[in-house]
Formats: structure tokens, sequence, C-alpha cells
């Protein structure tokens, strides 16, 4: 597992690391709400290593070794191309061990049953969202077709439960899958590439997301495209509790709950 880590670690940029230490170093000292006390320290704090953590990583390690050239529009400039190996991909897109870790507790912990995922992260992000029982219901957006080929690869090697895997444009795929599930009860925006707006995203999803459900969003420090959309979120009125733990935020649309954005250091 170390050398794994080893494989993808990346230096943070000094911006990154100002605003990182800005976050409030806490184990839950000074929250008053008991649902996020209890989130922080009993799922978000966990320590523990699953067995599919192995299995999930020793796969990322085959996929980070595999030298295979691939060429796919590049989302920034899009009558450009890039051209990069597969693992190279791996190690620069997918998302990290520990920010996976974290998918799987938070949907073990709200026993989420209909995922959607925004982006497939070549898959290694949907195998921790969808391990921690078999027969979920688990819809997955990848509009790259080079990268849905990987994702393809990663569900049939390791995949506990069928992924209903959707090819294409962002705009038609989602409004498709919006239009045949009635409500999700889990939502992940994977946000390593600039490959939709995540506000324009956010604003189609929330409405069927389920009072109780959990939207985690990639990435939200990443640019200040990424950061701005992530504030635009928390001042949503229908957004209630936010957690910024810098490389994710989480978001709760409970109405029953004070409006309360937290900053956390993860």
């Amino acid at each position: 597992m170390k050398k794994i880590k080893q494989l993808i670690r990346k230096p943070m940029p000094p911006k990154h690391i100002v605003r990182y230490r800005r976050h409030f170093r806490t184990k839950g000292h000074g929250v008053h709400s008991p649902f996020v006390f209890h989130l922080l320290t009993k799922v978000i704090g966990e320590k523990a290593s699953y067995y599919r953590f192995k299995e999930i990583e020793l796969l990322r390690k085959r996929l980070l070794q595999n030298n295979d050239i691939l060429v796919y529009p590049n989302p920034r400039r899009p009558r450009k191309t890039r051209k990069t190996t597969v693992g190279e991909l791996v190690r620069k897109e997918a998302i990290t061990p520990k920010t996976g870790a974290l998918l799987f507790r938070l949907t073990h912990h709200f026993r989420s049953e209909r995922i959607l995922q925004v982006g497939s992260s070549m898959g290694i992000s949907t195998l921790y969202l969808t391990s921690y029982a078999p027969a979920l219901s688990c819809v997955s957006l990848e509009p790259e077709p080079a990268l849905a080929t990987i994702a393809q690869w990663v569900y049939q090697e390791a995949a506990r439960t069928p992924i209903d895997q959707r090819t294409g444009d962002f705009s038609t795929q989602l409004e498709a899958v919006l239009q045949s599930y009635d409500s999700f009860d889990f939502l992940f925006f994977s946000g390593k590439d600039e490959q939709y707006d995540t506000l324009e995203v956010f604003n189609r999803c929330k409405q069927h997301l389920a009072p109780t459900g959990v939207c985690v969003i990639d990435a939200i420090h990443k640019s200040k495209k990424h950061l701005a959309a992530w504030k635009a979120i928390c001042d949503l009125p229908e957004v209630t509790v936010t957690l910024d733990l810098y490389s994710v935020g989480i978001v709760f649309l409970n109405p029953q709950w004070y409006k309360r954005n937290y900053k956390i250091y993860y």
C-alpha cells in the first residue's frame, strides 16, 4: 500500500498549502451539531482499513503500470487533444486512496443504495462507492470513450455490483438518467478534470437527491473555478450543512437542519 501511495503522491503547490493550513484543526472540537460531531469522529476520522481497500489499490497498481497510449480530447482546449499513457492518466486524474476510503465510509455509514457518479475517475472511485454491499444501484457518467473503456475494464475486474455506465455528452446523458431514476441518495462529482460545470450539474441533480441524501464533490480547491463553484453551492438556499475537507466537499440538503458551513482539517 505504501508503494502505491508513493506512485500517486503529488506535491501540493505553495498556494494550496496556505489554504490548507487555514482549515480548522478539529476532531469535533467546537462542533455543536450532534449529527456533524458523530460524522466527524466516527466516520470521517475513522482510520480502520477494510479488506476491499487492498483489492482496489492492487488494481490501481496494475493500471499505473499500464503503458498503453491514450489520445483523447482536451476539455480545456476543445480543438486540441491529449496524449498520455494509461498509467500517467490514472496517477494524475484518479481519486487518491484517502478520498476513496472516505467514499467507502460515507456510503457504508448512510447505507446508500442509489448512487450517481458524474465522472468515472477511471472506475477507481466507483469501486470504493459500491464496495460496502452487493446489489446496489450505481450509475456512472463518463463523456470520454477512452476513459470509459478503462472504467469498464475496472468494473469487469472488481465491481461487486453491476454498474450502469453511460458514455457520451454529459448534458444528454444526465438528462436521460434523471428521467429514468426517481431519486438518488448519494451523488459523487469527480472534479479531477474540467469536463463539466459543477454548479450547473449540481443544480440539475439537487431536486433528485433524497432529503437525507449526501453529495460529495471532489477537488473543490483545485482551481479558482472549482472553488467558486463550491462557494456558490454552499450559498444555495436548499443547501443546509456543508463540510469543506479541502480535498473534497460534502453537501447535505436536509431541511430540518440549520444552515452551517464547516471547514475541517482532514
